[in-house]
């Protein structure tokens, strides 16, 4: 998949989308539930940071993109330092995109995150695979 299609699809996935926070302390305690038929029906959805990196990798997939090339990452956020999740995406030419981040209106590449990474979760592994290390060792 092309930057260009990452961008449209997040776009896309964001319209009608409204911010709602939810207080899980930990990924496994978070639904990271996709809002993709919503999204796609034009309607109005309300959701949290994980709900929004679902939704938009979950239309990412539907349009193309390989599940190898897809990631839930759970970050520190660059504000406040508490829990925060966003998707990422690796385009066509290997460069990874940071998509439905809460903090940005757009994709933007991941070598320009300002959160501080610390787990992991491949969309092509088992949903318990949350872990530390590459490909996050972004110099």
């Amino acid at each position: 998949m092309k930057a260009d299609d990452i961008k449209d699809c997040e776009k896309d996935a964001r319209k009608g989308f409204s911010y709602q926070a939810d207080f899980a302390q930990t990924p496994s305690q978070n639904h990271w539930r996709s809002r993709y038929s919503d999204a796609a029906d034009g309607k109005e959805w309300a959701g949290n940071c994980s709900d929004l990196a679902s939704t938009v990798l979950d239309w990412l997939c539907r349009k193309g993109l390989p599940l190898a090339n897809g990631y839930f990452l759970a970050v520190f956020d660059y504000q406040s330092h508490g829990g925060h999740a966003v998707g990422c995406a690796v385009d066509d030419d290997g460069r990874m995109w940071i998509v439905g981040d809460t903090f940005a209106l757009a994709p933007y590449a991941a070598e320009y995150m300002r959160h501080t990474p610390d787990i992991y979760h491949r969309l092509s592994e088992p949903v318990t695979a949350w872990r530390k290390g590459v490909p996050w060792t972004i110099s």
